[in-house]
C-alpha cells in the first residue's frame, strides 16, 4: 500500500501531467487509480485501476461527489460492500483535487483496506490482552528505575486506587523482612513465576499475593524497572490453613481416642486420657476433674504449678488464665446435657502461647473426655459393688483379704514401712445373733448388723480396714499394731458392744462380740492363710470361754 506522502506526490505529478494533456489526457498513464470529475460532479473519465477498485461501489462514489457539490469535501473514506461469491468488502480513501480546467476536479482513490484491518486487529489484540490480564490477575503493575510504581491497572489493588499506589515504593506495603533482595517481585532482576509474598491492604490487613513478573532493561543492559501481575490468594491460603488445622485436629483426636481405646484396665482410663491429651497439645500438665463442682483432680499428668486453675465455663467454651509462670486452659466436660467434670491443661510461660487451634482441639476432646469420665465412674461403681458388702457398706471378704495380701507382700504401704512393723488381724463373731433374727425378725437383725458396722468403723484409723466376711462374721486389720495394742483395741470393742443389747428381744441373751486376735510379725514369714487360721482359732476359743470375750492367738513360730 502506498504511503500517504507518496500519494500526495503522485497527486502533484498527476495534476502536472493532466494540465498539459487537457481534460481527458493523462489518466491512463497514471499509476494511481484516478477519475476526472466535471463541474457538474459527474465522472467524465476514469482509468483502469480506478474502474477495478470501485467495481460495485459506483453509487457510493456518486453520492460522495453529489455531497461535494453541495458542501465541498476534499477527502473521505468509503466502505464498499463485499461482492458476490464471498468477496471481502474494501475501504477506500478518496482525495478530490483541483484540475487544470476551471470547475474540473481530479478524484484519486487509495485502497486502505489492509491498513484498516491491521489497525482493527491491533485494537482487538490490545483489548483481548487487557481482558486476559484482568481475568487472570487481580492487578497489573510496573515499577520504574527508582523501584516506585509507575503504573497500576485502572481498578487499583487491595482496596487502594491506582493513583494511591503510583509514585509510592512497594516496600511501604510489604509485610516481612525489610530487605527482600533481588527476590522482591517489584525489584526483580530476573523473571519470576508464582512468587508468593504478603502485602498490607487498604484496611491494614495482611493479604497473600502471588506474582509473575519480568525485569525491564534499556539498550545498555541497565535495569529500568519491572512489570508483572499479582493475584490475591489470601482466601485460598486461609481455606488451606483451616483444612490443615482440621486435618491436624482429626489426627490428634484419632491419636487420643486410640490411646484411650487401647486401655485394658478401666481404672486407668482417666490417667491415660490426661497423658494423651497433654501430648496432643504439647502441654506440660493435664488434669481431669470429676463432678460439676471444682475439686481435687481425679487424674493428673505432668507437673502443674500450685496456682489455682480457672473455673470451667458451663457453656463448654475454654477459659484461659495466664500467670507469670504459665497459662491454664480449662474446659467443662458435658454428658447428657449436664456438666460432669473439667479438662485443664497448662503450659509454662516459656512455651508457645495457646492458639485457636489448641482451644478448638481441647473443646472437641472435652466431649470425649466426658464419656471417659462416665465410663470410669461406672467402672468404679461396679468395682465398688463387687468389693463392698451391700448391707453395711464395709469391705466384703474378697476385697478385705486382697488388701491384706497386698500389705503382707509389701505392695501397699500407705507411705509407711508396714512390712517392718507388726499388724493385727481381729476376727469378730456376734454372740446370740440367731435369737435376734428368730425373735425380732430379719429387719431387726439387719439393723443390728449395721450397728455393728458402725461400731467397728469408728474404732479404726486411716490405715486400718474393716470388713463383713459374711453372715454375722466381721474382721478388722489394724496397721502398725502389736499384741498390747491389739488387746487394748479388743477391750474397747467389747465395751462398745454393750450398745448392741438394745437389739436383743426381752428374755434373750444380749447381743455381743467374741473376738480372736492374731498378731503378724514380719520376721515370722507367716502367710495370709496361716494368719487367718490363728485368728479364727482364737475367736472360737473366746466362744468356748463363754462369749463376750477376746483371746490372743499364740505368736507364729519364726521360720529359719
Amino acid at each position: 500500500m502506498p504511503a500517504r506522502s507518496a500519494i500526495l506526490r503522485a497527486d502533484d505529478i498527476a495534476l502536472s501531467d493532466a494540465r498539459s494533456a487537457g481534460p481527458a489526457g493523462g489518466l491512463d498513464d497514471s499509476p494511481l487509480p484516478a477519475m476526472l470529475v466535471d463541474p457538474e460532479g459527474v465522472i467524465a473519465e476514469s482509468n483502469a485501476a480506478a474502474n477495478a477498485l470501485v467495481s460495485g461501489g459506483e453509487a457510493l462514489i456518486a453520492d460522495f461527489l453529489a455531497d461535494g457539490a453541495r458542501a465541498p469535501r476534499t477527502r473521505a473514506r468509503l466502505e464498499l460492500p463485499g461482492g458476490p461469491g464471498g468477496a471481502e468488502g474494501r475501504v477506500l480513501e478518496l482525495a478530490l483535487l483541483p484540475w487544470a480546467l476551471p470547475g474540473w476536479r481530479l478524484l484519486l482513490l487509495t485502497d486502505v483496506t489492509l491498513e484498516v484491518n491491521l489497525r482493527a486487529a491491533l485494537a482487538d489484540s490490545r483489548q483481548r490482552y487487557k481482558d486476559l490480564v484482568d481475568a487472570s490477575s487481580d492487578f497489573a503493575w510496573e515499577t520504574g528505575p527508582d523501584g516506585a510504581f509507575v503504573f497500576v491497572s485502572a481498578g487499583g489493588a487491595l482496596g487502594y486506587g491506582a493513583d494511591e499506589l503510583v509514585g509510592r515504593q512497594p516496600a511501604e506495603f510489604l509485610i516481612g523482612p525489610g530487605d527482600a533482595g533481588p527476590q522482591l517481585p517489584f525489584a526483580g532482576q530476573a523473571p519470576l513465576q508464582g512468587y508468593e509474598f504478603w502485602f498490607r491492604d487498604a484496611l491494614d490487613n495482611p493479604a497473600c499475593l502471588v506474582a509473575s513478573c519480568l525485569p525491564l532493561f534499556d539498550d545498555l543492559g541497565r535495569w529500568r524497572g519491572a512489570r508483572g501481575v499479582c493475584h490475591d490468594v489470601t482466601a485460598l491460603r486461609a481455606r488451606e490453613a483451616e483444612l490443615a488445622a482440621a486435618r491436624n485436629r482429626e489426627r490428634l483426636m484419632a491419636y487420643v481416642l486410640k490411646t484411650i481405646n487401647d486401655v485394658v484396665d478401666p481404672g486407668a482410663l482417666l490417667e491415660t486420657a490426661a497423658a494423651a491429651t497433654a501430648r496432643a497439645v504439647d502441654a506440660a500438665a493435664c488434669l481431669i476433674h470429676r463432678g460439676p463442682e471444682p475439686g481435687a483432680p481425679k487424674a493428673r499428668f505432668g507437673d502443674a504449678p500450685d496456682d489455682e486453675p480457672p473455673a470451667a465455663s458451663a457453656d463448654g467454651l475454654p477459659a484461659e488464665h495466664a500467670t507469670d509462670v504459665g497459662s491454664w486452659i480449662s474446659v467443662a466436660t458435658r454428658h447428657g446435657g449436664a456438666v460432669n467434670g473439667a479438662l485443664r491443661a497448662w503450659r509454662p510461660a516459656a512455651a508457645e502461647p495457646w492458639s485457636s487451634q489448641d482451644l478448638d482441639f481441647l473443646t472437641d476432646i472435652a466431649g470425649h473426655i466426658a464419656v471417659v469420665i462416665e465410663q470410669a465412674a461406672q467402672h468404679e461403681a461396679l468395682d465398688r459393688l463387687s468389693r463392698t458388702d451391700g448391707l453395711t457398706g464395709l469391705d466384703n471378704r474378697r476385697a478385705f483379704f486382697e488388701a491384706i495380701e497386698r500389705r503382707l507382700g509389701g505392695r501397699e504401704t500407705g507411705g509407711r514401712a508396714l512390712d517392718a512393723q507388726p499388724a493385727a488381724l481381729v476376727y469378730v463373731d456376734l454372740d446370740n445373733f440367731k435369737q435376734v433374727n428368730d425373735a425380732a425378725g430379719h429387719q431387726q437383725g439387719d439393723e443390728a448388723l449395721r450397728a455393728v458396722a458402725a461400731i467397728l468403723r469408728r474404732s479404726t484409723r486411716a490405715g486400718d480396714r474393716v470388713a463383713r466376711l459374711g453372715g454375722d462374721e466381721f474382721a478388722l486389720w489394724l496397721d502398725a499394731t502389736d499384741a498390747a495394742g491389739a488387746e487394748a483395741k479388743a477391750a474397747a470393742l467389747l465395751e462398745a458392744a454393750t450398745e448392741l443389747a438394745a437389739f436383743s428381744p426381752p428374755g434373750t441373751p444380749p447381743l455381743g462380740f467374741s473376738l480372736g486376735i492374731a498378731v503378724h510379725a514380719p520376721a515370722s514369714g507367716e502367710d495370709l492363710a496361716e494368719l487367718i487360721a490363728r485368728a479364727d482359732a482364737a475367736m472360737y476359743e473366746a466362744k468356748r470361754a463363754g462369749k463376750g470375750a477376746a483371746r490372743l492367738a499364740p505368736a507364729a513360730a519364726e521360720r529359719p
